[in-house]
């Protein structure tokens, strides 16, 4: 962005990566805002810090969206922003302003324009599709982590009753088109070949590489046995779950980071805390023992279109051990934090309380409490009393607005009980 600012030629971007290997869409946010910066005189860095943190709260609109298509009163979508706010993956990827969380925000937007339409078992209208490609292509400019969501929201289309036509399609498709080609003519024709990450992910070819991706994932499994492929997909699968294989496989550096950190950082079931439970309580759903509050076709679709995606990532990725949370999609965890809490919901309110008050715990003793990401690097430096009087703050400031979203919606929540019943 500061060379694109400054009439600068981009290439190379730093060391041995290309700005084509990073896509555009916060650098574009970011120069429609730099002239009031040196109108200012205020600091670049600080301006990308501040508008950055910003942009990656989106997750916040995209999943409150996604609560209200699910028919949430205000009470539970309290309890979900709440198990959401006081976690460790939205609080680093919010405040470390890689365009990550923005890229998950668009696509959870992708998926509540296009699921509406299947809660009702209707077909998309064209502005649905037409806004869902919009939505879908942006997330695509944001991170491309996100392209491991998009074939199981596709996916969750494939039934009658909700399958695009012919002419909602060809709009979906031709505004996800115009709006990605700028991007890879750029990629293709201005810095080539802006596909290392692509190989890497899924070739599992680290070094820049002159093979195109295709060529380059083809060699690297025609030079694996099925053993060897099945091997890394077994592992990518246990490195969803933190096991001791992933752990021993990080570098110097990333063991040095505080390991309850280290482990919500990579692992999806350590990110999600508590949350797991949510799992079991889903299982139960499933074998009928439990009856939801909620509509349940509605959650299992969350909870289905987050599973596929998974599993897509787990096959897709070359591997082994490589599905690890940074490496993957946003959305998807969007997704099961969103579902999950609702199943905790869905349990008497007591258990509920309980189990929030366990993650606020839990993140205030890893995220908060901890002076430094590597504590083990230098000394413990003297407690800056502005920062945790306006962390305090900021605590009783969240829990005063959910609270009043929770206590003004008991009226609303009854009403809609009621029209449930009515009808």
């Amino acid at each position: 962005a500061e060379k694109l600012y400054a009439g600068q030629d981009p290439r190379p971007l730093m060391g041995d990566w290309l700005s084509s290997d990073r896509p555009p869409l916060q650098v574009g946010i970011i120069l429609l805002q730099r002239p009031f910066t040196a109108l200012y005189g205020s600091s670049s860095g600080l301006h990308y810090q501040i508008l950055g943190t910003i942009v990656q709260c989106s997750w916040l609109a995209a999943m409150w969206a996604l609560c209200r298509i699910l028919g949430f009163g205000g009470w539970r979508i309290a309890q979900v922003m709440a198990f959401s706010i006081f976690s460790g993956f939205f609080f680093l990827n919010t405040v470390y302003v890689w365009p990550k969380l923005l890229a998950g925000a668009m696509v959870v937007l992708a998926f509540v324009l296009l699921a509406s339409a299947v809660f009702e078992s209707r077909r998309p209208s064209t502005a649905e599709v037409g806004l869902a490609g919009i939505a879908a292509a942006l997330g695509l400019l944001s991170h491309g982590g996100v392209v491991f969501t998009l074939p199981a929201i596709a996916l969750m289309l494939v039934l009658p009753r909700s399958f695009p036509g012919l002419r909602q399609m060809v709009v979906g498709l031709l505004v996800f088109g115009l709006l990605l080609a700028p991007w890879s003519a750029y990629q293709k024709f201005y810095e080539p070949p802006g596909d290392r990450l692509l190989k890497w992910h899924l070739a599992g070819v680290v070094p820049i590489d002159s093979r195109s991706a295709t060529q380059a994932i083809k060699d690297s499994y025609q030079h694996s046995s099925l053993a060897q492929i099945a091997n890394n997909k077994w592992e990518n699968l246990k490195a969803l779950l933190d096991s001791p294989e992933a752990v021993r496989r990080r570098t110097t550096a990333e063991r040095a980071i505080d390991l309850p950190r280290q482990k919500e950082f990579f692992h999806l079931a350590s990110g999600l805390g508590i949350l797991n439970l949510g799992w079991l309580v889903w299982f139960t759903v499933l074998c009928r023992r439990l009856k939801l509050a909620t509509e349940p076709k509605r959650l299992h679709l969350v909870l289905g279109v987050s599973v596929v995606s998974l599993l897509f990532w787990v096959l897709v990725m070359f591997g082994p051990g490589t599905t690890v949370i940074h490496q993957g999609s946003y959305a998807t965890v969007m997704l099961l934090f969103v579902g999950l809490a609702a199943l905790l919901t869905q349990l008497p309110r007591p258990f509920v309380y309980a189990a929030l008050a366990f993650q606020a715990v839990v993140f205030v003793t890893n995220w908060l409490i901890t002076t430094t990401f590597r504590s083990a690097d230098r000394l413990p430096t003297a407690p800056n009393i502005f920062l945790l009087g306006l962390t305090l703050l900021s605590f009783v400031g969240i829990i005063y607005v959910l609270r009043r979203l929770a206590h003004a919606s008991f009226n609303e929540e009854g009403a809609d009980r009621s029209v449930s019943h009515a009808n």
